[in-house]
């Protein structure tokens, strides 16, 4: 594309940060949503230790079945800063963005011609599907991955023109520091062989040598990814009906299904469920692996594959997506938004490489340019308004999963926490939302647990008791429905029966204070204040506050 070049002045650069920061502004005064984020920072018990015993914790320990230690650190970091307020910890996720944003079109300035860095750099920045990764916070894992991950690939392509040793260092330190952050890093070292193979006349053994040690630790994470996994807590199990076909053919519609939303952004959901039964499949899904088998013979026989830069983008593409096809199933989504964020850089540069081909004329490709940018933002600036706050983002996934629970429990649950836009609790929208869930799936113990403290605070203690009595028929070990079973007789002024299900609640957990406290409170309506102080005080080490009132009254 003659004198389609912007080496100057990194225009495009300039107006793509821009936009970024536009678009991203208003959900800066978005809120916590109750999917993740509630664990992973509003009660993460590792941010409530002191900095180093954080540090400590998080390379020594997993968290809800993950090992990420820098994600974990950098949110002890926002805590520090920012305390609960979202807004710093979606700033920061912002900055990250930018940041790679910024390192990914250096990166891809060494080896492609400007308008596949452009559009690279624009699909990154921009692309609807990247919203998910920016805009919640629990999704800090993939920000920060990428950031190190792109800042690797900047030094690696530095280190051959000039300081070759230092670029090279920092670029495996930038490595380890992608790996801490997300096990997807582990494909850095073959994103840099494909860089290699564009940039150099040939490829040999020698470059995948000279790699060894990217690729040792490569494995070696990997390893250790997969021992440390928890499978109970992320291994999906599929619906009986589900035959090896469906099993086999997810992947195949996985890797299809990416390609189809980075041409045609749109229906876009915060979660992508597995359909509840295998009539719930499209003939997309069944004919996926004819659908990419096609795609290899066009690429075959039109010898395209021959071109470097179309099969280094292939290549990327593949490679990176490949740990996202759920192969081995994790969570209960075939397909989820944030697993593009790295990928779409390989089918930026095939489409890039289109645009160079066949657009000759700089006015026609500023043109195109400026439209794919315009559009992709447009869709973006809708989607961000699903992670507004907890209601909104279950609403989006009711919208487009009716059929499952899932957005019910968690709507149900958002109104009860006050993840909603009043930040207020709505007792009677969780009810309504509760009895849709259990009258999909009638052990949801979750749904039945919010219900009936929905029913204890307006005042409903028969029907909260109702609620709490089939939470424990479904697990008998619950041992927060005996607490709140136990509070309901206790505002009836029936302190014994409390007394015995608060009992049975620490029997289950010795460690919930709030069991402790409200056995104290009982002990102590009952005359018992010597074991009410007792009780009071095993609740203040646990980290009850109501308790310490209570014993600076009764006990001092």
């Amino acid at each position: 594309m003659k004198g389609f070049t912007f080496d100057k002045n990194y225009f495009w650069l300039f107006l793509i940060l821009i936009g970024t920061a536009l678009l991203y502004s208003k959900g800066l005064h978005y809120q916590f949503v109750n999917w993740d984020d509630n664990m992973m920072v509003l009660s993460n018990p590792t941010l409530d230790k002191s900095f180093l015993q954080c540090i400590i914790d998080s390379f020594s320990k997993t968290y809800i079945g993950l090992y990420h230690p820098l994600t974990i650190i950098s949110l002890k970091i926002d805590s520090l800063l920012y305390g609960t307020d979202p807004f710093g910890y979606k700033l920061s996720n912002l900055i990250f963005h930018i940041i790679s944003v910024i390192f990914l079109f250096l990166t891809l300035k060494r080896y492609f011609n400007h308008s596949i860095v452009v559009l690279s750099t624009i699909v990154f920045a921009l692309h609807p599907m990247h919203v998910e990764s920016v805009a919640w916070v629990s999704e800090r894992k993939d920000v920060l991955f990428a950031t190190f991950y792109v800042i690797s690939l900047y030094f690696y392509s530095q280190s051959k023109k000039k300081n070759k040793v230092l670029n090279y260092s920092l670029s495996f330190f930038a490595f380890i520091l992608s790996l801490l952050s997300k096990s997807a890093a582990v494909t850095i070292p073959v994103v840099m062989l494909v860089f290699d193979y564009v940039s150099e006349k040939s490829f040999s053994l020698k470059q995948i040598i000279k790699k060894s040690h990217f690729f040792i630790l490569s494995l070696a994470f990997g390893i250790l990814t997969i021992t440390l996994f928890d499978t109970q807590n992320n291994l999906f199990v599929y619906p009986n009906d589900y035959g090896l076909i469906h099993k086999f053919l997810i992947p195949f519609n996985g890797y299809l299904f990416y390609i189809i939303k980075f041409i045609l952004p749109v229906n876009l959901s915060a979660a992508y469920l597995f359909p509840l039964s295998s009539e719930g499949f499209s003939f997309v899904f069944y004919s996926s692996p004819a659908i990419i088998l096609i795609l290899i013979l066009i690429i075959w026989k039109s010898g395209i594959y021959k071109n470097k830069i179309i099969l280094s983008g292939i290549i990327i593409y593949t490679v990176t997506i490949f740990l996202f096809l759920q192969i081995l199933p994790h969570g209960r989504v075939y397909a989820a938004n944030r697993y593009s964020y790295i990928p779409y850089i390989g089918l930026s540069i095939i489409t890039g490489y289109f645009l160079h081909k066949y657009i000759q004329q700089k006015i026609v490709a500023n043109t195109i340019l400026s439209v794919i940018s315009i559009v992709l933002f447009l869709i973006s600036i809708q989607h961000i308004k699903i992670w507004q706050n907890g209601v909104s983002l279950f609403t989006n996934i009711i919208e487009y999963n009716p059929d499952h629970n899932l957005g019910y429990t968690n709507r149900g649950a958002a109104y009860y926490y006050g993840f909603s836009k009043n930040k207020k609790p709505d007792y009677q929208k969780c009810i309504r939302d509760c009895n849709i869930d259990i009258s999909l799936n009638p052990i949801d113990s979750v749904s039945i647990f919010n219900r009936g403290n929905s029913f204890f605070n307006i005042g409903n203690l028969e029907k909260a008791r109702k609620d709490y009595h089939k939470c424990i028929l479904i697990e008998d070990n619950h041992y927060k429905a005996y607490n709140n079973l136990g509070l309901s007789y206790a505002y009836s002024n029936n302190f014994e029966k409390a007394i015995e299900l608060y009992h049975k609640s620490i029997e289950i957990n010795n460690s919930f204070p709030d069991s402790h406290n409200n056995l104290g409170f009982a002990l102590f309506y009952t005359g018992d204040t010597l074991n009410a102080c007792s009780e009071w005080n095993k609740a203040i080490t646990g980290g009850n506050l109501q308790s310490v009132k209570f014993f600076h009254e009764f006990c001092e």
